[in-house]
């Protein structure tokens, strides 16, 4: 454990100054709304501690992507002052906080960077726009002698390399204005924040130019005469918990130094028990073997609550005098191994003895298996036992009975308790699953026995031993642990549509604390199936989803030779973040690269002999990749071979096909990737596109006999289902993406096409029933299908950039008049309705493409991958900010958020 030094104020001070004697002078705390009554509304604090001393500002989330700013300030707001005053506005910019983007929604292009409306000598002499206007007319009231404004920057200023003429990104840096003296206040700051930095890259360094005009902190200086700075974190690669950490710890020393605060505040995180009232305050665990995506979505579902405040902890925050802050702490789902290893036997102690002091416990999928009573590193908060341990499995070997596949919709019953407590809930619902432990009573002695809230109803098994084993068991127990309560959750009610409130109803039954056990009704319960087991989960791994920021980086363009010869490209990602492409025709192979498609591996051979039939597909439920090869130009046999080491190595396995409702059997050359679905009800299915050769391939004549279709798993590639046509024939080699509301985008070259359509331009369709049938065929007029001067068509990429809740499509293939040759990429930012923009990538030979998107959390994050027929193969990286300098279609117009 880090110990901590006490800050020294002024000498003639310390003798009279002391947190806990604070109330002895005029102490006085003012909350008020800037806008109150409009939309964007947002609270303020004012702590008066009626002792004379500096009057300090400190505001947040100026800019809606930068939450770490927002939170940290937050949490400075309840650190107790000894001397002067501390206004404190965490919010300043709350739709685009709520929105998670950074500009102002529906503002104009000139008002839309709230950090960029205020006055500056010489250039504006009034603030811009209602935020602004109020913002500052609160500050200017204020008087302030200091001004700090909590940022976040997109990458880490120490080790950004930006293109020649490109500004450097200013993450993990303190801006301020040099000729302030205040050298050694922000020297302290600057060490502080470098403690908490094990990585040289990611240093924190200073820039003393001073804040750009017309931000708030420049206008605190240069109107006001106050002393300003902007201190920035960085969202890339880190979770919120070291970001909002990492500003605590400046802004400690900062207020230290001033005099306001007597003693080290980093880890004051909510106001004292006894101000609290009916708030909840929950703390999250945010650390390595906790899933960044379930984080965020919990983070969300607590936001929402209405009297709750979330803080995120990291692994050496879980100790006594942190925790005794909270009534409940949340472990996610990812990995209760990895959890408990984080935060070692020291915190699993604290947890232990917070809860047996009176607090909450609720523990969700990973969670769930940390606080069972079952694995030599568990909590033993709760009589759970889990079914695990190894099978051998005729045919396949030694399996692990935890795993049951990919993420699915079971069928959970509440019972009487869970329809008490969970009121607006369905007694019968469905419900997220992703290998959340199936429990059974542990009977340990020294623990009570659980209550059940809810069943589950229904099972996904992989192997045979699972069978029986998960049905009609607890999905939802609760029990007491000393004066506290402890909520095991095996399923994902967080990330189910429709069921996220369980969560925060959840948290809030934790958090009234008891003295009484509750009763049971475990009796039904099923018997242990197998003896213990050291075995966990894994990793959940990175998010698929993140932010849009990601993609906005300095505009990058590179290109790089892949293979040689041949021809078929397809590219993934792998849930691991690295980039796989592979290729060929007869030598069926795969090159990876682990730093972002910067240098790729050698060659891996995936078959001697056959076809590249396209649709290579990453199962993020797993993170095993496919990959199809025909015997020779289809209909011909076809072999899928499986990946289960993140495309190292490669291995035949049988699958079964099964065709479609009129018994014909698809064939897969040459297709676009295959996808996950991570939507909706069919969340957790694998589909890539496949195609119908009818009477045959040759001659000409039969092409009005072909059509796409797509073929769709969900018991995680062993079995595949055909679905029914795309809506036109003469269709061939096509692409899926998935929007963000569940329905399938479907892209399709042609062939043929009947008589007055359009032969030059793609084919769409959509489906809302997770690829089982397609409708609403039509021709995308924008969008050219190949050279423009036959009707043959060309293989295209097609993905949707992993941003959550937005549905922008990157679109390849060439754009000429004749010849295969202008690789082009086009962007739709609206699901494929309208394509406003393209930009030429390759003006030299290009043929059939793919495409794929980096993943958050890993070194692709951010970059767009374009896998190309060039003189053998290339691979593309670029970014959004990139093809954002393209050119217009007339197609739709780009969203004023994007326009550059």
């Amino acid at each position: 454990m880090r110990t901590r030094q006490l800050i020294v104020l002024p000498a003639m001070l310390v003798s009279v100054l002391c947190v806990a004697a604070a109330t002895c002078f005029a102490q006085h705390t003012q909350t008020g709304l800037l806008g109150q009554g409009q939309p964007w509304e947002t609270p303020y604090y004012i702590q008066d501690s009626g002792v004379d001393g500096p009057t300090v500002v400190v505001t947040g989330g100026i800019h809606g992507n930068e939450p770490a700013g927002a939170r940290a300030a937050e949490q400075i707001r309840h650190w107790p002052i000894v001397q002067g005053k501390l206004i404190v506005v965490p919010r300043v910019n709350t739709a685009s906080l709520r929105e998670d983007v950074r500009f102002l929604p529906g503002a104009s292009k000139e008002l839309r960077d709230l950090n960029r409306n205020f006055p500056s000598p010489g250039t504006a002499a009034e603030p811009r726009g209602d935020i602004a206007r109020e913002l500052w007319r609160f500050v200017v009231a204020q008087d302030p002698d200091w001004l700090f404004d909590l940022h976040e920057g997109y990458d880490f200023n120490i080790s950004h390399q930006p293109k020649a003429g490109k500004s450097k990104s200013v993450g993990s840096s303190i801006i301020y204005n040099g000729d302030q003296d205040v050298d050694d206040l922000v020297q302290g700051m600057l060490a502080a924040a470098n403690a908490t930095v094990t990585d040289e890259d990611r240093r924190f360094v200073l820039l003393g130019r001073g804040p750009k005009k017309t931000t708030l902190a420049a206008a605190a200086i240069d109107v006001l005469g106050a002393k300003a700075m902007i201190l920035e974190t960085t969202f890339r690669h880190q979770r919120l918990s070291v970001r909002t950490r990492q500003h605590r710890e400046m802004m400690n020393v900062a207020l230290g130094r001033l005099g306001l605060i007597q003693e080290d505040c980093v880890d004051v995180l909510t106001p004292p028990a006894d101000q609290r009232s009916a708030h909840a305050f929950v703390a999250l665990y945010d650390d390595k073997g906790g899933s960044a995506n379930g984080v965020d979505n919990l983070t969300q579902v607590f936001d929402e609550a209405g009297e709750m405040t979330v803080v995120h902890l990291g692994a050496d925050q879980i100790r006594p005098d942190v925790l005794s802050q909270f009534d409940v702490v949340v472990f996610g789902g990812g990995s209760g191994s990895k959890e408990a290893a984080a935060i070692g036997e020291d915190g699993a102690e604290a947890v232990r003895s917070f809860v047996r002091d009176g607090g909450g416990y609720v523990g969700v999928c990973a969670g769930a298996y940390l606080c069972s009573a079952h694995y030599s590193w568990s909590l033993d908060l709760i009589d759970t036992h889990v079914f695990t341990g190894t099978r051998e499995i005729e045919g396949v070997g030694p399996k692990s009975m935890w795993y049951r596949g990919k993420s699915s919709l079971q069928k959970m019953q509440l019972t009487a308790a869970g329809q008490r407590l969970f009121g607006d809930i369905a007694e019968n619902v469905e419900v997220r699953y992703h290998n959340g432990p199936i429990v059974s009573p542990k009977n340990d002695p020294g623990l009570k026995p659980y209550q059940v809230l809810a069943w589950f109803r229904s099972e996904i098994v992989r192997y045979a031993p699972q069978e029986g084993t998960m049905v009609d068991t607890p999905a939802i127990v609760s029990g007491p642990f000393g004066k506290g309560r402890v909520i095991s959750i095996s399923p994902h009610p967080e990330a189910t549509a429709g069921l996220e409130t369980m969560l925060a109803t959840a948290v809030k039954a934790a958090a009234a604390r008891t003295d009484s056990p509750a009763t049971a009704d475990s009796a039904a319960a099923s018997p242990p199936a197998e003896g213990p087991s050291a075995e966990d989960p894994p990793a959940e791994g990175s998010p698929a989803e993140g932010s849009l920021e990601a993609f906005l980086g300095e505009p990058e363009l590179s290109i790089q030779q892949v293979f040689e010869n041949e021809r078929f490209p397809n590219i993934v990602v792998t849930s691991r973040g690295t980039i796989v492409a592979t290729w060929g025709r007869p030598h069926i192979r795969a090159k990876r690269s682990e730093d972002g498609g910067r240098t790729w591996g050698e060659e891996i051979t995936i078959a001697d002999g056959g076809i590249h039939g396209g649709g290579t597909t990453v199962d993020e439920s797993t993170g095993d990749l496919l990959a199809f090869v025909e015997e020779e130009h289809p209909p011909a046999p076809l072999a899928v071979y499986r990946s289960q080491d993140d495309g190292k190595s490669w291995q035949a396995e049988p699958v079964t096909i099964r065709p479609d409702s009129q018994g014909r059997r698809p064939s897969m050359h040459m297709n676009e990737r295959g996808i996950t679905l991570r939507h909706g009800q069919h969340a957790g299915r694998l589909i890539r596109a496949s195609r119908f050769y009818g009477k045959g391939n040759r001659p000409e004549s039969l092409w009005p006999t072909h059509f796409t279709n797509a073929i769709y798993s969900d018991d995680g590639g062993k079995t595949w289902q055909t679905s029914e046509p795309f809506p036109e024939n003469g269709t061939g080699e096509a692409a899926i993406a998935e929007l963000s509301d569940g329905r399938l985008y479907y892209n399709s070259r042609r062939h043929w096409a009947p008589e007055g359509k359009n032969p030059l331009r793609r084919w769409t369709a959509y489906s809302d029933d997770g690829g089982a049938t397609w409708k609403d065929g039509g021709i995308c007029k924008v969008l050219p299908d190949g050279p423009q001067d036959t009707n043959y068509g060309c293989m295209a990429g097609l993905v949707r950039l992993p941003i959550r809740g937005r549905d922008i499509l990157v679109y390849s293939n060439c754009d000429s008049p004749s010849g295969r040759h202008h690789g082009t990429v086009w962007a739709s930012f609206d699901g494929g309705q309208t394509w406003p923009l393209k930009r030429l990538v390759h003006e030299g030979d290009f043929a059939y493409s793919s495409l794929a998107a980096g993943r958050p959390g890993t070194p692709s994050e951010g970059m767009i991958y374009l896998h190309f027929e060039s003189d053998g193969s290339k691979v593309a990286r670029f970014n959004l900010s990139w093809l954002l300098g393209g050119k217009p279609t007339g197609d739709g117009t780009v969203p004023e958020q994007f326009a550059r």
